[in-house]
C-alpha cells in the first residue's frame, strides 16, 4: 500500500513512533511493546498491514526515548496508565484499540480498567492478567530484583545476549530479516538504569494481579498466542474465560512473541478482528 510512513512520536516525557497510512484510518491503535523493547518494534506489523490504520506506539517507561517519571522515581502500573491516558487525550480524536504484547498486554490490561481509557477493543498477545498466587509474586519480585542487579553490574550487552538465550525468547530467531536485527540494535540502545526501573516498577513480581477485575473490561477483546508458547496458550484460555467478550486465536509456527515470528498470521487475524468493530 503506498503512503505509509512513521513520525517520531515526542511528547512530554514520552517518546515512540506513529505509523500511518495516507488515507483515512479505519483502525485507531494505541501499541505496546514488551520489555526491553521500543515503539518500533511495530514497524513489521504496520509493513504487514493492507487497510488504512493509524498507530500510536510509545515507548514504555524505562525505554528508548521515554523520561518517566521523573524525579528520581520508578513508574508503576498505574503511574504508566495516567501518563498514557494523558497521551491518548493529545493524539486521539476517538477511542483506539489497544495493543499490548507480553509486558505490554499487561501495560493494555492495566490501561484498560483506567476510568480515563476510553478504549474501543483491545489485543493481547503473550498475554497475562499477573500471578495470582503470593508465594510465585514473591519469587518473581526477587527473581526481577536479581535480574536488575544483574544488569546494573554486567550491562546491556551482556544483558541482550542472556535475554535472547532464554528459551521464551529464543523462537524470536525466526524473525525474519531486517526485522530481527533491527530489533537486537534496538536492545542494545536500552540503558541499564531504564530497565532495571522497569523491572523494580512494572515487572509481574510488583504487579496487582488483575484477575479479579477483568469482567470490567466490556470491550471486544482479541488473545492472541503462539502455537508453540505453551505456557502462554494456558494463560490465553484462563483470559477468555475471564473477559466477557474476548475469543482466543492461536498463531501457527510461533512461539511467545507471535505476532513477529508470524506476522501474516497475525495480521489476518487482527485485521478481521479490527473489520469486525
Amino acid at each position: 500500500m503506498s503512503g505509509r510512513g512513521r513520525s517520531r512520536l515526542r511528547s512530554g516525557e514520552w517518546g515512540g513512533t506513529v505509523f500511518q497510512t495516507n488515507e483515512t484510518p479505519v483502525a485507531e491503535l494505541f501499541a505496546f511493546h514488551g520489555f526491553s523493547g521500543s515503539g518500533l518494534d511495530f514497524e513489521m506489523i504496520a509493513d504487514y498491514f493492507s487497510i488504512p490504520f493509524r498507530m500510536v506506539a510509545p515507548d514504555l517507561p524505562g525505554h528508548g526515548e521515554t523520561c518517566f517519571p521523573s524525579g528520581g522515581s520508578v513508574a508503576s502500573m498505574g503511574d504508566c496508565s495516567l501518563g498514557l491516558a494523558g497521551l491518548a487525550e493529545e493524539y486521539f480524536s476517538r477511542s483506539p484499540v489497544v495493543i499490548g504484547y507480553s509486558m505490554g498486554a499487561r501495560v493494555a490490561l492495566q490501561y484498560a480498567l483506567h476510568p480515563c481509557s476510553g478504549i474501543s477493543g483491545l489485543v493481547l498477545i503473550g498475554g497475562t492478567a499477573g500471578i495470582s498466587d503470593d508465594t510465585q509474586r514473591q519469587n518473581r519480585m526477587e527473581a526481577d530484583e536479581e535480574l536488575a542487579a544483574w544488569i546494573a553490574e554486567h550491562g546491556i550487552a551482556a544483558f541482550c545476549r542472556r535475554w535472547m538465550d532464554l528459551p521464551i525468547i529464543a523462537s524470536q530467531s525466526s524473525i525474519i530479516s531486517p526485522y530481527r536485527e533491527l530489533l537486537t540494535q534496538r536492545k542494545m540502545t536500552n540503558s541499564a538504569k531504564g530497565l532495571q526501573d522497569s523491572l523494580l516498577g512494572m515487572g509481574a513480581g510488583v504487579m496487582e494481579p488483575l484477575w479479579k477485575r477483568l469482567p470490567e473490561i466490556r470491550v471486544p477483546t482479541l488473545v492472541v498466542v503462539g502455537e508453540n508458547d505453551m505456557k502462554y496458550r494456558s494463560l490465553g484460555k484462563q483470559l477468555v474465560q475471564e473477559l466477557p467478550y474476548a475469543c482466543l486465536r492461536v498463531i501457527p509456527n510461533a512461539g511467545h512473541c507471535a505476532h513477529l515470528e508470524n506476522p501474516n498470521g497475525f495480521t489476518k487475524y487482527f485485521q478481521e478482528f479490527l473489520l469486525e468493530l
